[in-house]
């Protein structure tokens, strides 16, 4: 019950319209709760930004359904590895996203400098969103 709870909230979310005003980027924009947390500017293989962007959506709910204890900014982390070159973040130790060389170049930056920012986006947002499980629950 609390997974598909968990998932009707997050879809919902994540349709959030983009903020009011803002002209189009290329890409796809991630908004939770109203905000824009990301944009997906580079295409992965056959993996468009909006797929990308729907497999971060999928990834989310699986990761918040591992713990029903609050969501903290702690527990998303980026990870870098092999010297800069393959970064990636995590939510409660499972892969919510690869920050690519494509997607840094896209915005004119690393890919580390690129996480930092996705990162920070992340963290301020994904907590206001996580569902906390009513008093005695299991």
């Amino acid at each position: 019950m609390w997974g598909w709870v968990l998932a009707a909230s997050v879809a919902l979310l994540a349709q959030s319209p983009p903020p009011a005003g803002a002209p189009p980027e290329p890409g796809s924009t991630w908004c939770l709760a109203g905000r824009e947390v990301l944009r997906m500017r580079a295409t992965i293989g056959d993996w468009a930004p909006r797929k990308r962007v729907e497999e971060m959506e999928v990834r989310l709910v699986e990761a918040l359904s591992l713990s029903s204890a609050p969501l903290l900014p702690e527990d998303i982390r980026l990870v870098v590895l092999k010297q800069g070159k393959d970064v990636r973040i995590e939510v409660r130790g499972r892969l919510l996203v690869t920050v690519s060389n494509a997607d840094a170049a896209a915005n004119n930056t690393t890919a580390e400098r690129l996480g930092q920012q996705w990162l920070t986006g992340l963290r301020a947002t994904l907590p206001l969103i996580a569902p906390v499980p009513p008093p005695g629950a299991p």
